[in-house]
């Protein structure tokens, strides 16, 4: 039988395949049947350990070990933990949340209160400069109130000196106008004994001249506030003509 990828063979032309053996007619007993079992058997006992050992070193190789089991329970307690974890977290996260927005508008709140107190600190330290002229104002003016009642206590001392001064004046003008009183009465006596001592014989009362007029000289003013009721002293120069006609009388009763 020729090749048919060869290049003398010929394309169109087929032979017809041989017919198969008649099968062989099969012999009476079980003995054939035992070594097919025996052989199936054999053929099961080596695959089964050929194919756990496949998988075994399969599983194995990608990782699978006698303990992945425990490790496979544990990783998942382990993950219920995890979860567990992860459901408070998310129960903190909220309240954290919730206390986040809290502590937001206690935020706005306190901070509205720090502007306010802001706006009240600003008020105070204004009040505090218009307090702090007004005691620069006051102590300007306290000065100048002590300097005009020192001032004045200096003029009204200069005023008592002064009246003082005026009363001691007043007083030694008085004695000086009563001494010069005294000189005028004695000088006036004096006269009145010289004139009677020249004269021979005085006329008679009703030929006495006219008694003169003495011009009274002007006292100076007196400041007496302790006795405002009195007076100043008269001149003893008024009481002149009586001084003469008493004279007149008494040398008219000598000469009888």
């Amino acid at each position: 039988m020729s090749d048919p990828m060869s290049p003398d063979a010929q394309p169109d032309v087929i032979e017809p395949l041989p017919e198969p053996p008649p099968p062989a007619k099969q012999k009476g007993g079980c003995g054939p049947f035992v070594g097919r079992l025996f052989t199936a058997l054999l053929v099961v006992l080596l695959l089964v350990p050929l194919s756990v050992a496949g998988g075994a070193a399969l599983a194995y190789y990608f990782g699978f070990t006698q303990r992945l089991p425990v490790d496979v329970r544990r990783a998942q307690q382990e993950l219920a933990t995890v979860q567990a974890a992860q459901a408070v977290q998310q129960t903190q996260l909220a309240e954290l949340t919730r206390n986040q927005s809290s502590s937001n508008e206690l935020l706005s709140a306190a901070q509205s209160e720090v502007a306010t107190l802001q706006a009240d600190v600003q008020a105070m330290q204004e009040l505090a400069d218009e307090l702090r002229n007004g005691a620069r104002t006051v102590a300007t003016l306290q000065a100048q109130v002590e300097v005009g009642i020192i001032t004045v206590a200096v003029f009204a001392t200069a005023q008592a000196e002064r009246a003082a001064q005026v009363d001691e004046l007043a007083r030694r003008t008085e004695r000086v106008n009563r001494f010069i009183d005294r000189l005028s009465d004695i000088t006036d006596e004096t006269a009145l004994d010289l004139q009677g001592l020249s004269r021979p014989a005085p006329p008679p009362p009703q030929m006495l001249p006219p008694p003169r007029r003495t011009r009274q000289r002007p006292s100076l003013p007196q400041r007496t506030p302790q006795h405002p009721t009195q007076h100043a002293p008269q001149h003893p120069t008024q009481h002149a003509p009586q001084h003469l006609t008493q004279h007149a009388h008494r040398r008219q009763r000598q000469q009888k």
